[in-house]
């Protein structure tokens, strides 16, 4: 898995570029790095994370261990909104089931990167 991020120019958006295969791990991997680099400032209004160049190996069941970890990071997700681009029903499952255990965040699926960023700041 490669991962490629940013801040938009306001600071309010976090952008998370994968591509590769990626597993749970991964993900959980590079949100701890988000954390240890700790960019996530109270103007952080959410993240993009475009997924749509990833061939994504995640059981169903593996999904909550991502959500329990949101759970568990709360001073850094709380009131955030997670937009995930992608463009296969297998990138697709993540997120929707994602949006299933929101808890004091929310996730959403997206096509495009602009209807995302409108979803976040909105």
């Amino acid at each position: 898995m490669q991962i490629d991020w940013g801040l938009d120019k306001q600071g309010r958006i976090i952008s998370m570029h994968y591509s590769g295969v990626i597993t749970i791990k991964d993900l959980k991997g590079s949100w701890l790095e988000v954390l240890d680099q700790e960019i996530i400032a109270s103007n952080i209004r959410g993240f993009i994370l475009d997924c749509r160049n990833t061939v994504m190996e995640i059981d169903v069941e593996q999904i909550s261990l991502l959500s329990d970890f949101f759970k568990n990071n709360l001073a850094s997700f709380k009131m955030k909104r997670f937009a995930y681009i992608t463009r296969s029903p297998n990138q697709i499952i993540l997120p929707l089931l994602l949006q299933e255990d929101n808890y004091f965040y929310e996730s959403k699926p997206f096509s495009t990167f602009e209807a995302a960023i409108d979803w976040v700041l909105n």
